[in-house]
């Protein structure tokens, strides 16, 4: 689905580019939208390309401010710890879906899970984690620790808002309204995210 970007293109004249390594285009010969059947990935090989690359191939390699989306099984890790920051600082807000977290609990001196805890704290440096959805496609439960018996989601989705670009006394969101409202279940004929354990670690 691409209404998000079609809108961007129809109401704002906001350009898009997009990537699928799987997919082929969803676009039908939109002016503002361009696309690549290709992966995002932290460096240039065959089969990935790099966002600095990416970008200078259509002509936006000076373009800002930016709105950063991804959701690449992963990936988004290396993509993260490898960006630059004078990228990164170009990027107003950032919409991140993060996997494989339950490597948080079962292996949590992989190096995945340490590259995805590098990866948070860097985002964590230069913006403001303004909400999150657990996608209800991959819960998964704890069995020991603090968090022993603990329903959690093998992918969480982050957005980011640029902390140069906020306002001086951000209004922090208050905890009972979670989930937000506009929030819909990522898979609908699975339970909704469960959201409970989420929020008392909040309140803690």
């Amino acid at each position: 689905m691409i209404d998000f970007e079609v809108n961007l293109a129809d109401i704002y004249g906001i350009p898009s580019l997009l990537c699928d390594p799987v997919h082929g285009s969803p676009i039908n010969d939109h002016p503002l939208l361009q696309f690549d059947q290709i992966a995002i990935g932290s460096c240039d090989t065959d089969s990935t390309i790099s966002i600095p690359t990416w970008m200078s191939r259509h002509g936006y390699q000076d373009a800002s401010p930016l709105l950063l989306s991804m959701d690449i099984e992963g990936a988004e890790v290396n993509v993260i710890n490898d960006m630059h920051i004078d990228l990164l600082g170009r990027v107003r807000i950032a919409t991140i879906e993060f996997h494989y977290l339950h490597l948080l609990h079962n292996e949590p001196n992989s190096e995945y899970s340490i590259k995805l805890v590098n990866a948070v704290e860097k985002m964590k440096k230069y913006f403001d984690i303004v909400h999150f959805k657990p996608n209800n496609n991959c819960p998964f439960y704890v069995s020991s620790g603090e968090m022993a018996y603990s329903i959690l989601y093998t992918c969480i989705e982050l957005t980011f808002l640029n902390k140069q670009l906020r306002r001086k006394h951000p209004k922090l969101l208050p905890i009972h309204s979670l989930p937000h409202s506009l929030d819909i279940p990522n898979v609908m004929n699975k339970p909704n995210a469960d959201y409970s354990t989420y929020v008392q670690a909040l309140k803690n």
